[in-house]
């Protein structure tokens, strides 16, 4: 994210995180107990954007919380220790813990598709299905909040719907469109993918 745009999406990103209160608790739990150097992304950070920029409260998390990371060799019982941890920390929350270097096993076993690991967070949110969804935030060592987005921010901010087609087809974003009902929440949502 580079020029006068991306540094002022960012500076209006953290500003939204920072006046979110909840948000900023979720944060600081998977600072403080979750896996390292993991961030909170995917709807936690869209959707709370979306409704900033519409006029729209954010009183909680709409829906489950996504943390990714990215740690070779983890073995499955770690990051099931890194999701209790966070569950101890905040049980009402929904946790959805994710090592990125071990996503491509998921892929395989669920999806039937062959897909090279990871080899960093970044590239584990270059394949997700939305290019707005494809946000993280964390705290880092310094407590400073870090974005990271391989796609930019300008998407998200300017309410842009774009399919990502680097592994999931049209038709999967059509259906997690009508599924998880943006276009009725958010109006103001502009579709820029083609029809499937």
């Amino acid at each position: 994210m580079t020029g006068a745009h991306g540094n002022a999406y960012v500076a209006r990103l953290i500003e939204i995180v920072q006046t979110t209160p909840w948000l900023l608790e979720l944060l600081d739990s998977v600072h403080h107990a979750g896996p390292p150097g993991a961030y909170v992304a995917a709807g936690s950070i869209r959707d709370t954007v979306w409704n900033a920029l519409t006029g729209r409260s954010s009183p909680q998390p709409s829906s489950d919380v996504d943390v990714v990371y990215h740690s070779e060799g983890e073995l499955p019982e770690v990051t099931a220790a890194h999701a209790k941890r966070l569950q101890a920390q905040q049980p009402h929350v929904d946790w959805e813990v994710t090592n990125q270097a071990t996503i491509h096993l998921w892929h395989r076993r669920d999806q039937g598709l062959e897909v090279p690991p990871h080899r960093s967070v970044s590239e584990g949110l270059a394949t997700w299905p939305e290019t707005a969804t494809a946000v993280a935030v964390r705290l880092n060592a310094a407590g400073s909040l870090e974005v990271l987005a391989p796609f930019g921010l300008a998407d998200l901010f300017e309410l842009l719907l774009r399919h990502n087609p680097t592994l999931v087809p049209v038709d999967v974003f059509w259906r997690r469109v009508r599924e998880r009902r943006w276009r009725e929440r958010w109006p103001e949502l502009r579709v820029v993918t083609p029809e499937a």
